[in-house]
């Protein structure tokens, strides 16, 4: 507590002096940092005050926005400690504007504090004009520190950017209308694009720099100067003899600004590209023409396919003592000629011919082979009458023609008479024979044709009872295979048992369908085959099927 005498002064000189050099501190530094410091040391010499302090609530002020340490509860509402009884007293820091904070006081003796108070009010308020000031001060530092910002970013991306730009004045004529454009400025890149040097253009006419200026790129450069819309176009230019994309705008009245990219490469690929179109369509039409042709040709060659085909898989009508069915079936969906065939025909002396057969490859040249196989057999059953005879001179001849790959074959002579079946085969799957509820395996070992010329073959025999069943077939139905495990010889016969006593005509359609449940629908080779059901002794003749 200060003294009676005190308390009946007059406002101190030195507190004046105090409270005016906060006008000075705040008008002369760039922050306010010490302001909330040296005001705590003026208010704590006013008379009646225990302690003061400034709390701003303006976030630009923040350097001075941290209240005095010793008023840090008092400003939060609570007791003052400092002093027991000390009332608080706030004055704020506002203007028509906005509000900026307030000074806070402990007040421990009201009487001396009271002469002092209006010189406070007052204080208040001009502190809160400087602070106001302050502000706008700020946002006018900040917002030009922007504009600044703004204008570095613009020239560095006008300096930097990789297309052409460039920055005119309009010229106007005394109608009003456009009649020229005066360099400003251009970037770098407009330079290296256009090959137009910035000290040569910035200052001249376009109408001097570029004499030959087409009329689009004048009729474009008025539109976009007149109505304020930038103008895309593309066009050549004949003074820089390039191609340019550009885009044309007004940045601000009275000027014309300017956008370019070089597509002198891109037009030239164009029409590279134009040209090898009308080049492609030609061929286009050529090759039309060859594939019309092509189709005309591969028509007449299917054509011609399934004739030989039909040709390899011929056979009679009727037999003596037999009724058979036959069936081929291609690899593919779409029917390929092939190298399996068979057949069935009466020999001289009356028996049976039974003949089936596979060559090694595909095609037109396999289906060659397979033909002379059938008809040198056909031809040698004429004047030999053992099965084994019949092979030996096959293969010989088959040689001497030097045929590419070879062939496996089965052929047995049949007495329709006496069910004996004399048989001899060159490499081929074994037939399968099922006579009186036996299932017989018609092996037999010798080479394939046209291997070795000096091939030795030999005869068999098999009788036949009314009713024996047998089955001729190639590889490609045992070949077949699903996860790599083959269909077999054993499945096939296996099957074979399950239908024997079925109508022989849907026999080959039977066992087709098995190996085809068992690879899941699909083969790997073509396949061929023929069932015989042996008649009989004296049995009429039927049909084959």
């Amino acid at each position: 507590m200060r003294g009676d005498d005190e308390e009946r002064q007059l406002p101190d000189p030195r507190v004046l002096g105090w409270l005016l050099a906060a006008h000075n501190i705040l008008q002369a530094l760039p922050t306010a940092q010490r302001l909330g410091e040296f005001l705590s040391r003026a208010l704590w010499d006013i008379p009646g005050v225990s302690r003061g302090g400034l709390c701003l609530s303006d976030p630009l002020m923040e350097p001075c926005s941290r209240p005095c340490p010793a008023l840090d509860r008092g400003y939060a509402g609570q007791s003052a400690t400092g002093c027991p009884g000390a009332a608080m007293t706030r004055l704020s820091l506002e203007t028509s504007h906005g509000h900026y904070g307030q000074i806070v006081l402990e007040i421990e003796d009201q009487a001396l504090f009271g002469p002092y108070e209006p010189f406070l009010a007052n204080f208040a308020g001009s502190l809160a004009l400087l602070l106001e000031t302050r502000r706008q001060r700020i946002q006018l530092e900040e917002a030009f520190e922007r504009l600044s910002e703004e204008e570095r970013r613009y020239r560095r991306l006008f300096t930097e950017m990789t297309t052409g730009h460039a920055v005119h004045e309009i010229i106007l004529d005394e109608t009003g209308l456009p009649c020229d454009y005066r360099f400003l400025e251009v970037n770098p890149a407009f330079e290296r694009i256009t090959g137009l040097k910035a000290e040569v253009v910035v200052g001249s006419m376009v109408s001097d720099i570029l004499p030959g200026l087409e009329i689009p790129w004048a009729e474009n450069y008025e539109r976009a100067a007149l109505t304020g819309e930038p103008v895309h176009f593309e066009d050549y230019n004949q003074d820089l003899d390039h191609y340019y994309d550009v885009v044309a705008y007004r940045p601000q009245q009275g000027q014309l600004a300017v956008i370019l990219t070089d597509i002198t490469e891109r037009r030239q690929a164009e029409e590279r590209l134009h040209e090898a179109s009308k080049e492609l369509r030609a061929q286009n039409k050529e090759l039309q023409k060859a594939q019309g042709e092509a189709a005309r040709l591969l028509a007449e060659q299917r054509a011609l396919f399934q004739r030989l085909q039909e040709t390899l898989l011929d056979v009679p009508s009727q037999l003596p003592g037999v009724r058979f069915a036959h069936l081929y079936q291609s690899a593919t969906k779409e029917a390929q000629i092939g190298g399996d065939f068979y057949d069935v025909f009466e020999t001289k002396g009356g028996r049976i011919a039974l003949l089936i057969g596979d060559v090694s490859g595909r095609g037109i040249e396999a289906a060659g082979v397979a033909t002379l196989v059938k008809d040198a057999v056909q031809a040698f059953t004429l004047r030999l009458r053992r099965p084994h005879l019949v092979l030996r001179e096959t293969n010989r001849f088959l040689v001497d023609k030097d045929i590419p790959g070879f062939v496996t074959v089965f052929l047995g002579f049949l007495d329709p008479g006496s069910g004996t079946l004399v048989y001899s085969s060159a490499g081929h799957p074994p037939p399968l024979l099922d006579t009186k509820g036996r299932m017989l395996v018609l092996q037999s070992f010798s080479p394939p044709l046209g291997v070795f010329g000096d091939a030795r073959y030999r005869d068999s025999e098999a009788s036949m009872s009314d009713g024996s069943l047998l089955l001729l077939y190639t590889d490609g139905i045992t070949e077949t295979r699903r996860d790599g495990e083959l269909f077999g010889e054993q499945r096939l016969a296996e099957s074979l048992r399950r239908i024997r006593h079925r109508e022989v005509e849907s026999l080959p359609g039977l066992l087709l369908e098995e190996a085809l449940l068992f690879t899941g629908g699909g083969l790997e080779d073509d396949v061929a085959l023929l069932a015989v059901r042996y008649l009989g002794n004296g049995s009429a003749s039927t049909e084959a099927v």
